[in-house]
């Protein structure tokens, strides 16, 4: 089918098309031009955005929910999307002065700071930025950005996005703290702002032994200390050296409110997670074994916000409402007497890992950390030893699974992608997360993808290995043809050229599966090899999918990363 219009345009060209444009932030020069680049759409530019989008702060809101005080913003945001693949200088123009103007006037100071925008088919980006010289030209008047669009130079950003007909807004901000020019320019409310994204909190006190009210500009984390050393109490005293008070006026995000009201909305965004330590401990025995298996019955039910007891009378019976804040508690765990999330929750921690919905994560069974980790866009604040060789190989393997071209490869890559996070990860309790995610979405997602014939594509993360290459005597097998093939596929700097190998796939891609394959003749294969395998740095971990009357097996080739 050809890709051209009734006009002769070549509309698949164009719907690739990346267009840049800026403007330095202060205009106070003699030269105030707006600059325009068409950006190379490449794989750099992709992961860059898919970076930004994971760091963003809060969470992602519909466009609709976001109401600028300037509607001519959210006028021309819309004139430039439905230009596009035109573009309407003028608008962009309108959109970037508008927003230099928003910022505060030490956003402004310097020249080498700069406000964009960024055009896609499916994301606009509007940034302010360091300027970097990696706008170079590359051939026929196309740019490379690089670095200007990178998380270490962008100070905040927006991000709105078309997600299947549904327009996005998520905003990036480096201080992880919403800053007060780029909240107004959007019309932000404290109310859609997480604690920690709130900025300074001003406090206005009346003091008795002073004539006149004074302000005090607190950081949130020492409020919290205030509160938790009770310097403010819940009725609006507060201590200040020799000096006792009384609150009168909290004014946060531009936002005025008496005490009582400011008090509640702290509360709701603020609870003790010890608490919630203490309700885990409870209900998961301290003594109690990591052995439990998933044919045995669990006593408990991890849903979103609430965790029930399964009774045979009742069916669920409520234990603990764990709405935080902030954070996604978690509760799950295959420890005695066994506590499954629930297939919501479950797909929400798929979402945020899988399909970049930024989510803060805490499971109560483990440390807590000041500073998270990221799995994608999950960030989970508990204690892990981990490494940057081990972070940067799981952005790496996100990356191929999230780029697969069909549904099948990524299935079956995020099945290795939780099958490595499981081998690398010491923590239980967090270990328990990816074999949730295995076994209660992506492998049911693959028996799904496999049960209808079909030609597979080859990937270079792949490689396919015909049903007369295996040999059902498992121990011979393991030791002439799989340990070979194994070796062959990695380096000597430790890299690695497959990542799976599926025995019952054709050259050609066509499936032709293995019959008569048990579940013991599994076992031995996997315990053999990796006996061969010890002093190599890796793993291997076989599972077999069922098709038609058949299995097809898999062999992820898992490296073990040391910390």
């Amino acid at each position: 089918m050809s890709d051209l219009s009734p006009d002769g345009i070549n509309e698949k060209k164009y719907d690739n098309k990346v267009y840049f444009w800026d403007k330095f932030v202060s205009n106070s020069g003699t030269e105030d031009n707006m600059r325009f680049y068409e950006i190379e759409n490449d794989l750099e530019l992709r992961n860059v955005i898919r970076e930004l989008e994971s760091k963003t702060i809060n969470h992602k809101l519909s466009f609709t929910e976001v109401s600028p005080k300037n509607a001519s913003i959210k006028k021309w945001i819309s004139n430039i999307r439905n230009a596009y693949p035109g573009t309407l200088q003028d608008d962009v123009e309108y959109l970037l002065d508008t927003f230099r103007e928003s910022l505060y006037s030490r956003s402004r100071e310097s020249n080498k700071i700069i406000v964009g925008f960024l055009l896609t088919k499916d994301v606009m980006l509007l940034i302010h930025s360091k300027k970097d010289s990696s706008l170079a030209e590359l051939k026929d008047g196309i740019f490379s950005a690089k670095l200007i669009l990178h998380p270490k130079n962008v100070l905040r950003a927006t991000l709105i996005k078309n997600e299947d007909g549904r327009t996005t807004f998520s905003a990036f901000e480096s201080s992880r703290k919403w800053s007060k020019g780029h909240a107004e320019f959007w019309g932000i409310e404290p109310e859609s702002v997480s604690w920690d994204s709130l900025g300074n909190i001003n406090l206005t006190i009346e003091v008795d032994s002073f004539p006149y009210p004074i302000q005090l500009a607190l950081e949130n984390e020492e409020l919290d200390e205030m509160i938790r050393e009770n310097r403010i109490s819940p009725s609006g005293s507060i201590k200040i050296g020799r000096n006792e008070g009384r609150i009168i006026g909290v004014n946060v995000f531009k936002k005025s409110m008496d005490f009582s009201e400011f008090f509640d909305f702290y509360i709701t965004r603020k609870e003790n997670l010890e608490e919630q330590r203490q309700q885990f401990k409870n209900l998961v025995p301290l003594h109690a074994v990591q052995n439990y298996f998933p044919e045995q019955s669990y006593k408990y039910h991890d849903d979103i916000d609430k965790v029930y007891e399964i009774t045979a009378a009742d069916g669920m019976k409520l234990c603990h409402d764990k709405k935080h804040p902030r954070f996604k508690v978690g509760f799950f765990t295959k420890k005695y007497p066994g506590i499954n999330p629930s297939s919501k929750f479950l797909h929400v921690l798929y979402e945020s890992i899988f399909e970049n919905r930024p989510l803060e994560f805490w499971h109560a069974g483990e440390a807590t950390s000041r500073e998270c980790f990221e799995v994608g866009s999950l960030s989970i604040f508990n204690e892990v030893e981990l490494n940057t060789q081990m972070l940067e190989l799981s952005n790496t393997l996100l990356n191929l699974a999230q780029d697969c071209n069909s549904k099948k490869k990524k299935y079956l890559f995020q099945n290795y992608f939780c099958e490595f996070w499981k081998k690398n990860l010491s923590n239980g309790y967090l270990s328990s997360l990816f074999d949730f995610l295995k076994d209660d979405i992506i492998k049911k997602e693959i028996a799904y993808e496999f049960e209808n014939q079909a030609i597979i594509e080859t990937e270079d993360f792949l490689e396919f290995k015909s049903s007369s290459d295996f040999n059902p005597k498992p121990t011979r097998f393991a030791k002439d043809t799989l340990v070979p093939t194994v070796k062959k596929y990695i380096n000597d700097n430790g890299s690695q050229n497959r990542y799976c190998i599926l025995y019952g796939i054709e050259d050609n891609g066509a499936i032709n599966p293995l019959y008569h394959l048990k579940s013991d003749q599994i076992d031995i294969i996997q315990e053999t090899t990796n006996k061969i395998l010890a002093d190599s740095r890796y793993h291997v971990e076989l599972n077999s999918i069922p098709f038609n009357e058949g299995n097809i097996l898999s062999v992820f080739i898992l490296p073990v990363v040391s910390n």
